[in-house]
């Protein structure tokens, strides 16, 4: 897995004000699996006290993530915490294979 990242810091009036951001691209070899990641970390919203905001994207067979909040540590924190699940889920995918082309809820593929 290969991620490409862009790091901005974005200012306003103040410095109390200044806002941090991070955006992350994370190619996977097929549209499916980026779509079973995105899927999956979806779910996970970022806690209020964290002060931190997830953004997630998904482009074809890449997942884009945007990070933003007004502390670094608090950054660092949910980026920790999203590396930490798109391990597990990119772990589960290659112990198990890749996941079908199609799904159905039915249990049969159409």
């Amino acid at each position: 897995m290969f991620i490409l990242s862009r790091d901005d810091y974005c200012t306003s009036a103040t410095p109390m004000d200044a806002l941090l951001h991070r955006e992350l691209s994370v190619p996977f070899p097929s549209a499916r699996e980026a779509e079973v990641v995105y899927q999956v970390l979806r779910v996970d919203e970022e806690p209020p006290r964290s002060e931190a905001t997830k953004n997630l994207t998904l482009n074809n067979n890449i997942l884009e993530v945007s990070f933003s909040g007004k502390e670094a540590r608090k950054i660092r924190v949910a980026l920790t915490s999203f590396f930490d699940n798109l391990l597990l889920v990119t772990e589960t995918i290659e112990k198990f294979g890749p996941p079908e082309s199609t799904y159905s809820h039915y249990g049969a593929n159409n």
